[in-house]
């Protein structure tokens, strides 16, 4: 983690037996991630994985001090992995992004605009029509 400096954008994943996905996303999000002026840490909820999801969270040796892992011992939704992931969030900003990738980090430029535009909260969407981003039906 991070010293106690303040952070500016806290990145939650959660994340629930998303060994195949979870490093690809991991690795993007902190190559986009460094890019940036501002601090941040990344926060990944393993919601009572069964495969091997927390431990490819910790063992990648290239981001150990803006990486944490929370760990449930069992599954209990990804609502409820979000929550406990806000309330562990030490960022003047959080989001989320599901540990697919599906949507890019690289996105997040657009949620900063708005709230830089006056809004107190911006929320992605893939299902609105204008959306650019591919949502698959099964997905829905």
């Amino acid at each position: 983690m991070q010293n106690n400096s303040p952070i500016y954008l806290s990145v939650l994943i959660p994340a629930y037996n998303e060994e195949s996905r979870l490093p690809q996303t991991l690795d993007s999000t902190f190559k986009f991630l460094d890019t940036k002026e501002y601090t941040y840490e990344v926060i990944v909820i393993d919601d009572g994985s069964v495969d091997k999801t927390a431990e490819l969270a910790k063992s990648n040796p290239n981001f150990p001090d803006k990486l944490k892992l929370i760990r449930h011992s069992y599954n209990s939704g990804k609502g409820y992995a979000i929550k406990i992931g806000v309330q562990n969030a030490r960022g003047e900003y959080i989001i989320y992004v599901d540990a697919d990738g599906a949507t890019p980090i690289e996105e997040i430029d657009k949620l900063f605009n708005a709230v830089n535009n006056g809004y107190d909260i911006a929320i992605a969407s893939r299902a609105l029509k204008r959306s650019k981003v591919v949502d698959f039906w099964y997905r829905r």
